[in-house]
């Protein structure tokens, strides 16, 4: 049982130490920030759609 706790921390070490977790919230942040700017900048109407 203790060897199971061992790799569970370890995994869970890793997976903080992880890039992945910042990957997760920057890219939608920088997705959303550049649909919101196309949407400002261009001439999109709702009476022409």
């Amino acid at each position: 049982m203790g060897t199971v706790l061992r790799c569970v921390r370890a995994d869970y070490l890793k997976a903080k130490r992880s890039m992945l977790n910042v990957i997760y919230i920057i890219v939608p942040l920088i997705l959303a920030l550049a649909f919101a700017g196309y949407f400002h900048i261009s001439s999109w109407n709702r009476t022409l759609k």
